[in-house]
Parts: structure tokens; C-alpha cells; sequence
């Protein structure tokens, strides 16, 4: 017996889960690694040379069960070794090489999508589908398929990510827009539908809302000072409507009456629409919403009473922020892009690229800048750390607040 094959690999996590990590690799070998190739040299039994083929490391874990799987075998982090019968010829060791070209890639760095690729939208048409409209035809662009939006609205925004949870693995033709209370949702019910450590693929986050609180303008209320005191005087009666029980949007209104002494009566509706159509017919006394409610404000049909960002947005640079009227309260709703579970690494750095690519764009800006939603990009790490760190947070929130819905 003796060493013949050594694999070095970059992003060799698919295959450490694979192989036996006990033995550590020969002495003196070290590790090439690069993202993109497997450099892989074989000794030839015949003549004692060295024989390199560069190999790409997508392909490289299925070529090392293919070509060289062995009872002996024995991989460390750094390197795989093999030891293999001497009789092994150069043609055989040639051809498994060969096997590693044209094996099927574990993480398919040059996936390309085969049929439309669905983008999950949790809430009814709005305003918001026109930034995501012109991601996904940048992404359709780039990846040679229609990336098509499917509205899921209900359940506060976490219809979209129990569909996806229900896939048994992801292949990159589903995503979904994640808004924030998906990650808070698991504290709000007994039985959660998903599971945010295993359910999901984190694929890039993306922006975030920009929040306010608007009532019509022929009501009496000028300030949103008014619109309190108004509140304190008629507990139980004051009404505002919001996208959903657990929403961003419910938590901070309840966070505002707590601050202030204040009991309001919450009615949820299931998006930015309904919540406009309901303040314009009278059926409740103000909105808690994105932007959604702008047209309403520019045209004079509804007052924005306050918002609740780190700073005043430009196009409403007239009206407060909720720390200027003495609450210590900032609320904008970070929300990502996402994919079912156990999807390919090769597939998610496709779809994040071109995502990443599209929301750079000067178009995109413009898009996202009308609706007062600046682009926070995170890449995928980044994001999943994001993820766990938030969740955390906003179920701490909801258990403050003794928040519950029906699941």
C-alpha cells in the first residue's frame, strides 16, 4: 500500500461531512487551496512521476467517491489521503481524473436556472412589487429565466415562508421576501411552521421600511401630539390599522401606548391597501404602515402625523421622527431575500451575485429611493448572522409584550 492521491480543496465542508476527519494529512503536505479549483496530483506507479490535473472543486467530492473511495481512506481538513493499491495503473488514475471532470457538481458553481424562478411576495399588490419588479428583471437578465412575483398575502406576512419550509430542499427556482415577522413569529404561536435554524437558506438581505403613522386630513388631529392626547381621553375607542397581529407595525403602536398610557383598539388587515381603503372610508382612525400611504399624503387626502426612523426621510423632511417628539423609538423593518433548506452553496452564490448585482443598480436605487427604502445589502453570512441575532431580540419583544397569535 501507498499514498497515491492527495485532494486539496477550497470550501471543503460537502466533503468533511462525507469522509472519515480522525487522521491528519501527511507530513509536509500543504493545502492549496483556492475557491474555485481542486488541485489534485496522482503518483504514477509506473514511472514515480507526479501527475497534476486541475480539477474544479465543485466536482471534486463526487470524483473522490467515484474514482477513490476506499476502505482505508482517511481525509483531514486539510487535505484527503488515500491509500491505494500500487497496482493501480496510470490509465486508471487518469481516468478517475477524468471522472472528476464530468461528475455532477455538489456545489454547482455555474448553476443556471431551467424554468422560472417564483419569488414569494407575503403581502397583496403594492407599491413594494415595484422595486422587486425590477430586481427580478435584472435577475432574469442575468440568469437567462423569468424570475416571476407570486403574492402570498395573510398571517402577517408569513405565508411566503411557510411554503417554503414545507420543501424537502431547495433547487434555486423558489425564494421569498423574509419580513421581519417571520423571525419574530415563532414566540407568537404554540406550534411554530417553521424552523428559522433549519427550514430556510439565507440568501442576501436586501432593505428595510420606512414607517409612519398618517390620519385623514380633514381629521382634527394637526400634531401627533394631539392625536395622543386624543387617545388618553378615549381609551378603548381610538382605532388604527396595521398589516397584521405581530406585525413591525402592531408591536411599535402597542410600544407607543405603553410609553404614553394610552389603550387603542388594533385592527389588522392583511396589507398596505386595505389598511389605505379603511383610513379613506372612515373605518378607523389612523394607519401604521410603510409608504404605502404616500400617494394619500402628496395628493392631501391623509396627514403624516410622525415617523418612526433613525432620521427624517427627504420627501418628508417637514414631519418628526418619533425621537423628536421625546419616544426613544426607531423602526424600519429589515427584511431579506431567502430559500427553502438544504440548497446548494454553488446555487445560493448564483442567485446572491445576481441579486447583489441588480440591487447596485442606478435603476434599483431609484426604485427603492421612491418608496424611502434605502438598500442594506448583506451577503449571505452576514445575513444568517443577522438573522439569529434579530430573532433573539424581536422574540424577547413579543414575550414582553405578551403578544399571542392564532398559528
Amino acid at each position: 500500500m501507498e499514498t497515491l492521491v492527495h485532494f486539496h480543496l477550497g470550501g471543503a465542508r460537502d466533503l468533511c461531512a462525507r469522509l472519515d476527519p480522525t487522521v491528519p494529512a501527511a507530513p509536509g503536505v500543504a493545502p492549496r487551496l483556492t475557491t474555485d479549483l481542486a488541485h489534485m496530483h496522482l503518483l504514477d506507479p509506473e514511472s514515480g512521476r507526479v501527475l497534476w490535473v486541475r480539477v474544479p472543486a465543485s466536482h471534486a467530492a463526487l470524483a473522490i467517491q467515484a474514482a477513490f473511495v476506499h476502505p482505508l481512506q482517511r481525509q483531514h481538513n486539510a487535505g484527503c489521503l488515500f491509500p491505494m493499491p500500487s497496482r493501480l495503473s496510470r490509465r486508471a488514475a487518469l481516468l478517475a481524473a477524468s471522472a472528476a471532470l464530468s461528475a455532477p457538481a455538489f456545489a454547482q458553481a455555474d448553476w443556471r436556472p431551467t424554468r422560472p424562478i417564483r419569488m414569494i411576495v407575503p403581502w397583496i399588490p403594492s407599491m413594494v412589487d415595484g422595486p422587486l419588479r425590477v430586481v427580478a428583471d435584472h435577475v432574469s437578465r442575468a440568469l437567462g429565466q423569468p424570475m416571476l412575483l407570486e403574492h402570498r398575502p395573510g398571517a402577517t406576512g408569513t405565508l411566503g415562508a411557510r411554503a417554503m419550509a414545507q420543501e424537502a430542499r431547495g433547487d434555486g427556482h423558489l425564494i421569498g421576501q423574509i419580513p421581519v415577522t417571520v423571525l419574530r413569529w415563532p414566540a407568537m404561536v404554540d406550534r411554530a411552521p417553521f424552523d428559522l435554524n433549519r427550514d430556510f437558506t439565507w440568501i442576501i438581505h436586501v432593505s428595510g421600511f420606512m414607517f409612519g403613522v398618517v390620519v385623514r386630513s380633514d381629521s382634527p388631529w394637526q400634531t401627533w401630539e394631539q392625536f395622543l392626547d386624543h387617545a388618553r381621553r378615549n381609551a378603548g375607542r381610538v382605532t388604527y390599522g396595521t398589516p397584521g397581529v405581530g406585525s413591525t407595525l402592531h408591536i411599535g403602536m402597542e410600544r407607543i401606548a405603553a410609553q404614553h398610557g394610552i389603550s387603542w383598539l388594533h385592527v389588522p388587515f392583511r396589507g398596505g391597501a386595505d389598511t389605505t381603503q379603511a383610513l379613506l372610508s372612515r373605518q378607523i382612525d389612523c394607519v401604521a404602515d410603510s409608504t404605502g400611504w404616500a400617494p394619500q399624503v402628496e395628493d392631501g387626502s391623509f396627514r403624516l402625523l410622525v415617523q418612526w426612523g433613525q432620521e427624517r426621510t427627504p420627501r418628508f423632511k417637514n414631519v418628526r421622527t418619533l425621537r423628536e417628539t421625546g419616544l426613544d423609538m426607531v423602526s424600519d423593518s429589515p427584511w431579506g431575500l431567502a430559500g427553502p433548506k438544504n440548497m446548494d452553496a454553488g446555487v445560493v452564490r448564483v442567485l446572491h451575485d445576481a441579486l447583489r448585482d441588480a440591487l447596485m443598480t442606478a435603476e434599483a436605487r431609484t426604485a427603492f429611493g421612491r418608496l424611502d427604502m434605502p438598500i442594506r445589502y448583506m451577503p449571505s453570512e452576514a445575513y444568517a448572522d443577522f438573522v439569529r441575532r434579530t430573532a433573539a431580540e424581536e422574540q424577547a419583544a413579543v414575550r414582553l409584550l405578551g403578544l399571542r397569535a392564532e398559528g
